[in-house]
């Protein structure tokens, strides 16, 4: 049987209905001069400075509700929600000091209608926030100015699908520190970041918090930088991911019954989640790529601008790759390792010694072609040579 494996390639709808907005419980946005109190619907962030309360409206049945804090995903910086259920939770909001200016990120887990509602209790400034573009959540670079004193409601208002494999038998995913186990151990999640703005990079903390939903850190415990949650519906099985950050991530979902794998890329700069309602059992990857600078230790690699995709396969097969990209002044390589070449040790060097093929071409498009590939995990890697950062697609495909 041939692998069928689908990396990104998320399909989205926009869905904001007239008025979706009286729908909703509404707010209250009168100042309050006192510390913010906590209870089921309101969060408390940055030692009490802000209160933060979630109304949701379902466009599907008509409910309409209050978002519910839950605790135990919850810190000083970030707030989860909840729609009713705490173990799907259903947004993040999270709220930073930059010393002159408090920013605001708020992550998506849903593609249900919602009014987030923060107050800065120390000034009766309250800003209001509700879905955006491809439900990828946003980043407020503004939000709080320290010499705000402003107390009428700022309104910022955006706007808005969902098959899957029969349950992998035997294997269980193991949790570790950097391992997310979902839906009883059928899936493991796990991130490698980058931060575009000092260099540094490394893997994400796990935090489990139920067996639909878990948290990932890349520094500091208290910042969230992502939030991940599956939901099983039967027909399918949805993987959702909600972002609290602009820096550059892998997100790499596994089912470990089957070995089938995909993988989530944010570019440096990018602040969206996603929902994928479509896992597979098998090959093909699909998905598009931006080149990221970075000093390898390789003399002859000197600085390179490179992107990896790994993935899994039951079956293997004859495989084919195909690149393609923009500028054509730039030569791209695609280079096939085994295993899980993270970025980490595709910069230290590491991976070579694992590499099955590799194919560079003067002219675009190029292709790499392996036959005969055996089942396991792989990781593609593109390399440009050219004069400049480069963005572009690839397929990779079992003839």
């Amino acid at each position: 049987m041939r692998t069928r494996f689908v990396v990104s390639g998320l399909v989205r709808r926009a869905v904001l209905a007239g008025g979706v907005a009286l729908a909703m419980a509404p707010m209250a946005a009168a100042a309050q001069q006192a510390a913010c109190v906590p209870s089921l619907y309101v969060g408390c962030v940055v030692q009490g400075r802000f209160s933060v309360e979630v109304a949701w409206h379902n466009q599907f049945n008509g409910t309409s509700g209050r978002g519910v804090v839950v605790q135990a995903a919850s810190t000083d910086q970030t707030l989860a929600f909840s729609f009713g259920d705490p173990a799907n939770i259903e947004l993040l909001v999270k709220i930073l000091d930059f010393v002159d200016i408090e920013k605001l990120f708020y992550g998506e887990l849903t593609d249900l209608l919602f009014q987030i509602t923060v107050t800065d209790t120390a000034r009766g400034t309250v800003k209001v926030y509700t879905n955006t573009p491809g439900d990828c959540g946003a980043i407020d670079e503004s939000a709080f100015p320290r010499q705000d004193t402003a107390a009428e409601p700022v309104v910022v208002r955006h706007r808005r699908p969902v098959g899957g494999p029969p349950p992998g038998a035997g294997a269980s995913c193991q949790p570790d520190a950097t391992t997310l186990c979902l839906l009883d151990g059928r899936f493991a999640a796990s991130v490698s970041w980058l931060n575009q703005y000092n260099g540094t990079l490394g893997v994400g903390t796990a935090g489990p918090l139920s067996n639909l939903t878990g948290t990932f850190y890349f520094t500091d415990p208290g910042n969230k930088e992502l939030l991940v949650k599956m939901i099983d519906f039967g027909s399918r099985i949805a993987v959702f991911y909600g972002s609290l950050s602009d820096l550059q991530y892998t997100l790499q979902v596994t089912d470990v019954g089957t070995g089938s794998t995909k993988t989530y890329f944010n570019p440096p700069g990018t602040y969206c989640g996603g929902l994928d309602n479509f896992f597979p059992t098998d090959l093909v990857v699909s998905t598009s790529f931006t080149l990221i600078p970075v000093d390898v230790a390789n003399a002859e690699h000197r600085t390179d601008d490179i992107a990896l995709v790994p993935f899994t396969t039951t079956a293997g097969g004859d495989l084919e790759i195909d690149a393609d990209w923009q500028s054509a002044a730039d030569n791209v390589q695609l280079v096939l390792f085994g295993g899980d070449c993270t970025l980490p040790l595709a910069i230290a060097n590491q991976c070579d010694k694992n590499q099955i093929a590799a194919a560079r071409g003067l002219v675009k498009p190029q292709q790499l072609v392996q036959p005969k590939l055996a089942p396991g995990t792989y990781t593609i890697m593109v390399i440009n040579f050219g004069p400049g950062n480069e963005s572009g697609t690839m397929t990779a495909k079992f003839k």
